[in-house]
């Protein structure tokens, strides 16, 4: 009982401690105070605080509702201490702050409570004097600033000036020149856009904080203010395809920076391409669909970080007689068929450059879409579409979309009919191939639409399938696959396959392919074992070996009734054989070639 008793406080003690030892501690901030407009670098510290760069973090708080201020970097030095680089401003509250540790991956947050006292500054940065105090609009602008107890050149600052009136006027900085801590220059160009009065002029870095000195700069209207005075042509019809030229005075429209657009609360207008021809033209290329609303619009020239233009009502687009579809035939067809359709339709303008129509057909989430389209004239097109035996049958809705006319919609334009599959192989060439070929086989197909990606040929002998190399369907009824025929492949027949994935049927054409030991008249051939020549034979029939084949081959020949009449062996070292055949009589015969347990039978004439 007492060896249990002391086993039960050793037990209690070892969790003790080890609960002790996992605990995460904050335990020092050096340094622990710092000034409004000092950078400084903090160290934090701490036991078992396991910290590691990209998931860990420090920042400080003060109290429990109070602001938070955030470093501008972290480094972790080791999984106890962590370096956060701050930079304090007068925006940042003077008092005891609590120091936040984090570490990413659940472990919760640390605090080191009222750890880090921010005093306030002795004497706050401000700004003392801008030159010019006035600027004309259209003009570059170069602006002196003096600061008192600013901090311009301290490094990574980030000094960002504007300049903001009360009427809404905003002028961004061109660029920034720093002269020393209390002198920087500043260049700002001014449009004539702008509003003339009084700008407020803003200063801001991480040190001295926003900065405002009120009314710095007073900008005075040039007279000159830029205006678009001409927009030629300045009207449209629907369906029409134009360039506007859009001329401005005291403008400055700049390649890459100034865009064209036709402006209307039912939808803008944008240019399939513009151009900017000099500081006072632009042009753009429009075309006006039966989707853009008739009407008046604005037209606005957008130039970036110059001012954007508007002439109201500066351009009117008239409508036009809609295009409709007149007729789409066939009106029914069935499951397994390639078809291609014939689609009139009236006021369109179709063309093979740049207003080709799509089309689709619809039923409820199946979309078909036309996987030709030909265009014969402005309002007739020719569309192949491809039904599968996947594809839902009954009533599918016609949408036609091209880029002038927008898109023209009939509902119940066609019927898709229920069909049973009667697809098969018809050919298949060639239709023989020896062993150790890599060669092309084209198999063609009636009833049949072979697809890429959804037709696999294949060859099949027993439990054996020989897959291409690579295969391509050529057109709707012919397929291509390239086969490397390995010399372990078996010899002999084999059933051709097209498997149709679940949209068609599987068609098979029972052995359709033979894989051969040998060509048995191709003299010239590169890739077989053996080659036998002439045929027909006179006198001498003779068999070559074309490959270094370590194989013996048997070699028999039979007349037409089946008895042997002549036989001998191609021995392993041995390229060459010949049979004499003058006492033979002329007419048809059999050659028996006998390798291993493979046998390849040929018929042959003896002249």
């Amino acid at each position: 009982m007492i060896m249990k008793l002391k086993t039960f406080i050793t037990v209690l003690l070892c969790l003790s401690f080890g609960a002790s030892a996992i605990s995460q501690t904050l335990t020092s901030v050096v340094p622990d105070s710092a000034t409004q407009c000092q950078h400084l670098s903090i160290t934090l510290s701490g036991e078992n605080t396991n910290f590691y760069q990209g998931t860990s973090s420090l920042w400080l708080k003060l109290g429990n509702n109070g602001p938070s201020i955030n470093p501008v970097s972290e480094t972790v030095i080791n999984s106890d201490q962590i370096v956060g680089d701050f930079y304090f401003n007068p925006q940042d509250e003077p008092g005891l702050y609590d120091v936040h540790a984090y570490n990413g991956g659940g472990s919760g947050d640390m605090v080191l409570e009222v750890a880090f006292n921010l005093l306030a500054v002795d004497s706050l940065p401000q700004l003392f004097s801008s030159q010019p105090e006035t600027a004309i609009t259209g003009e570059t602008l170069n602006l002196s600033i003096v600061g008192e107890h600013t901090h311009f050149d301290e490094g990574n600052v980030y000094n960002d000036v504007w300049l903001k009136s009360a009427n809404g006027g905003y002028i961004s900085n061109y660029s920034i020149s720093v002269i020393d801590a209390l002198n920087m220059e500043v260049e700002f160009q001014i449009s004539f856009n702008k509003p003339a009065g009084y700008y407020d002029l803003h200063l801001t870095n991480l040190l001295d904080g926003d900065l405002v000195m009120e009314n710095a700069l007073n900008l005075i209207d040039s007279g000159n203010s830029p205006e678009i005075s001409k927009v030629e042509p300045d009207s449209a019809y629907q369906g029409e395809q134009l360039t506007i030229s859009v001329s401005g005075k005291n403008t400055t429209f700049q390649q890459g920076s100034s865009m064209l657009v036709l402006q209307r609360s039912g939808g803008n207008i944008y240019p399939s391409n513009f151009d900017v021809v000099n500081d006072t033209l632009i042009l753009g290329d429009f075309d006006f669909t039966y989707d853009n609303n008739p009407g008046t619009y604005n037209v606005f020239v957008l130039n970036w970080d110059i001012g954007d233009l508007s002439l109201v009502d500066g351009f009117r687009l008239l409508p036009s007689v809609q295009p409709f579809v007149s007729s789409f035939s066939p009106q029914i067809e069935y499951q397994g068929k390639a078809v291609y359709f014939t689609l009139k339709t009236e006021n369109t303008h179709y063309n093979s450059v740049d207003n080709i129509p799509a089309l689709t057909l619809v039923q409820a989430n199946e979309e078909l879409y036309s996987k030709e389209v030909n265009v014969i004239d402005s309002i007739t097109v020719e569309a192949k579409f491809i039904f599968s035996y996947g594809n839902s049958t009954g009533y599918k809705r016609l949408i036609v979309k091209s880029p002038f006319e927008g898109e023209l919609i009939v509902d119940n334009a066609f019927l898709l009919e229920a069909s049973e599959p009667t697809g098969s192989i018809v050919s298949v060439l060639p239709d023989t191939a020896v062993q150790g070929e890599t060669i092309s086989v084209s198999l063609s197909g009636k009833d049949i639409v072979f697809m890429q990606g959804t037709s696999n040929m294949s060859l099949a002998q027993g439990t054996l399938t020989i897959a291409p190399i690579t295969e391509s369907v050529i057109d709707d009824s012919t397929i291509v696959g390239e086969f490397d025929f390995l010399n372990t492949f078996p010899t002999g027949k084999y059933d051709v396959k097209v498997e149709g994935d679940y949209a068609w049927p599987d068609i098979m054409l029972n052995q359709g392919f033979e894989l051969k030991l040998f060509n048995f008249i191709d003299e010239r051939s590169n890739v077989s074992y053996l080659t036998i020549f002439p045929n027909p034979a006179a006198g001498i029939l003779n068999i070559e070996r074309k490959f270094g084949e370590p194989s013996e081959f048997v070699i028999n020949i039979y007349d037409i009734s089946g008895k042997l009449i002549a036989g001998n062996k191609m021995l392993k070292n041995q390229d060459k054989l010949q049979f004499d055949l003058t006492s033979f009589e002329k007419g048809a015969y059999l050659l028996e070639v006998l390798q291993g347990d493979k046998k390849q039978t040929e018929r042959f004439i003896i002249q």
